[in-house]
């Protein structure tokens, strides 16, 4: 069975994320809802059955499957501007 497992960023709750057509032998306690998705970014979102939080997943990682984490705790790529502009006062190499 296809089955993806996450933990919420705000609450540390572990649990697995709710895909449509699929049943779960799982509590409706441990299933993150989804709660549809951004428009402009495209990020899945999901709410946290304990503290209901909402819970930010990159498409590509749900398609993949195993154990995803929030987009927002995850280390963001510098851009280019960033790096020239930047890179002087945070003392950090380019």
């Amino acid at each position: 069975m296809f089955r993806i497992d996450t933990r919420c960023m705000n609450c540390d709750f572990e649990g697995i994320i709710e895909i449509q057509g699929v049943t779960y032998d799982t509590p409706a306690s441990r299933i993150f809802k989804h709660r549809g998705h951004n428009p402009f970014s495209g990020h899945m979102r999901y709410q946290c059955p304990a503290c209901e939080g909402i819970f930010l997943a990159d498409p590509m990682d749900v398609l993949h499957g195993g154990f995803i984490t929030d987009v927002r705790s995850k280390p963001r790529n510098r851009g280019l501007l960033q790096k020239i502009f930047l890179a002087p006062w945070n003392n950090e190499p380019t």
